[in-house]
């Protein structure tokens, strides 16, 4: 029976002292929850995050006292740009369980949006009414192909590599999508695609871990795919950087897609949003959030 509790937090993303928690009712189904559930976020002011955080009712009681003892089924937090400007699409639960993907569709209707960012805003969502994907702003198509030449980070065992994606210089506290695990350590095969949430002038930095159950994931290399190629597109292998290999021995390397993100102008304007809204809609896990 999962829920969802919605909190203000700060730019650092720690939840407020004192500050509303706001919950959607159960959903019937675990694998494909459906709220539909529209909420009004009060204490949000520019500059804050929202944390989102799924619980599974397994004790009969959500209330705020119940919390930790409800199973947790994965958080996330939206960063300030996204609660400021407006986002609508997926985004991945992190701790959802061991090889577990799972993720939380969202509508934000910016806490200070721009004309533009109102009038796509009205646009995704006319275009999600009518049983469409909606327009693509503020986020780029990313497929993580496969890696090479990886090291055996594991001493017992094989390392279970897997690949995240975040923007760069955001930290792993902020929205961050990865691949599931991989078997084949030293040249791993994802081809996984994902969404990722990005503005203009953000870089994307490729972190590629070996899954280390009940210990800190060992890092085998990252890179960072600079704005401009981000914003233009790029196809290719990318040499991976702290990969804790020896001198002289094949370098890592990792394949990745960026499809080109769409920052245009979207030419029609809306009225501004006058208070926070939170509406939980629909989808593997899906909120919906509109904010000022």
């Amino acid at each position: 029976k999962p829920y969802v509790i919605v909190q203000v937090a700060d730019k650092d993303g720690n939840i407020k002292d004192g500050g509303s928690r706001f919950v959607t009712p159960e959903a019937g189904s675990l694998e494909e929850a459906e709220w539909k559930h529209e909420m009004h976020v009060a204490g949000c002011n520019v500059g804050d995050t929202l944390v989102f955080t799924v619980r599974d009712d397994n004790i009969g009681n959500y209330s705020t006292a119940q919390d930790t003892a409800n199973a947790l089924l994965g958080h996330v937090t939206m960063s300030t740009d996204l609660v400021k400007s407006g986002y609508h699409g997926e985004l991945q639960l992190e701790e959802a369980g061991y090889n577990v993907e799972a993720f939380l569709k969202v509508r934000v209707e910016g806490r200070d949006p721009s004309p533009a960012d109102d009038a796509w805003m009205a646009s995704a969502c006319a275009a999600h009414e009518a049983g469409g994907e909606p327009a693509l702003r503020n986020s780029c198509k990313v497929t993580i192909m496969n890696a090479h030449n990886l090291r055996d980070a594991d001493f017992w065992g094989t390392s279970e590599p897997y690949c995240m994606v975040q923007v760069k210089g955001k930290g792993e506290r902020w929205s961050r999508w990865k691949t599931p695990n991989a078997t084949n350590w030293k040249d791993p095969k994802w081809n996984h695609e994902m969404r990722v949430a990005c503005k203009p002038g953000d870089a994307l930095e490729f972190i590629v871990k070996d899954d280390d159950k009940g210990k800190m994931d060992d890092v085998l290399g990252k890179v960072t795919v600079p704005a401009d190629k981000v914003k233009d597109g790029f196809v290719g292998e990318l040499e991976l950087e702290n990969t804790g290999k020896k001198a002289g021995e094949p370098k890592a390397v990792l394949k990745v897609s960026v499809q080109g993100a769409e920052f245009d102008i979207v030419d029609r304007t809306v009225v501004a949003i006058q208070e926070t809204k939170v509406v939980i809609e629909e989808g593997v896990k899906h909120v919906c959030c509109g904010i000022r």
